[in-house]
């Protein structure tokens, strides 16, 4: 390093110690070491780049490609690591147990994809309220494969029995579920999307809506 060089890092450094590797550049003397990277120091302890460089490392790249310096192989170094959390969290985190933030976050977009994990959603209901026949069974929805939601309401005074399967729908019947009168049924997370049958012991309105 030359004289001049030398006194541009001590003027750099200032009133603060400087050190390259295992040497040292004091304000009031100059080290004779050869210095790869000089740092000015904060506090005595952490120390941040003083913006001088001397003799800097040069990375041999591959044969036939340019040479890269610190920072470029730094860099590459980073999105090498970057690419290797990446491809490990390809497998979308399935069950409990420990995983990577990555892998975690792939596994909870798979859920939403795959419709598992309800995502909230806004828009117009439509009437699906009809009158049904006495003791018949009756399609109160029918099958909908863009289902997002659905509602119903046991008419007031009324008892219902619906059928979420879509099979014959009576009192007790397989499958069936009872609704005391004026009950208000909402779909939660996880809405039917096949048709849903009912059946009342005395011909009623019945309030229904989906979207």
């Amino acid at each position: 390093m030359s004289r001049a060089m030398r006194l541009g890092v001590a003027l750099a450094c200032l009133a603060r110690p400087c050190y390259g590797g295992n040497s040292f550049v004091m304000p009031d003397g100059l080290s004779r070491s050869p210095a790869v990277t000089l740092h000015c120091t904060l506090d005595g302890i952490t120390a941040v780049p003083c913006g001088v460089q001397a003799q800097p490392l040069v990375v041999t790249a591959p044969a036939g490609a340019a040479t890269a310096s610190n920072q470029a192989a730094e860099i590459v170094a980073q999105q090498a690591l970057q690419a290797a959390v990446g491809s490990q969290a390809d497998t979308a985190y399935p069950g409990t147990g420990a995983g990577s933030m990555a892998a975690l976050l792939k596994g909870l977009v798979g859920l939403l994809a795959n419709g598992v994990v309800a995502t909230p959603m806004g828009g117009q209901p439509v009437s699906r309220s009809i009158t049904i026949v006495a003791q018949q069974n009756t399609i109160l929805f029918a099958a909908n494969p863009t289902r997002h939601y659905l509602a119903f309401q046991a008419p007031p005074g009324v008892a219902i029995w619906v059928n979420m399967l879509g099979g014959i729908a009576g009192p007790n019947f397989v499958d069936c579920a009872y609704f005391a009168a004026g009950t208000f049924y909402e779909s939660g997370a996880f809405v039917n999307r096949g048709s849903i049958t009912v059946y009342s012991p005395v011909a009623t309105a019945i309030a229904a809506w989906e979207g």
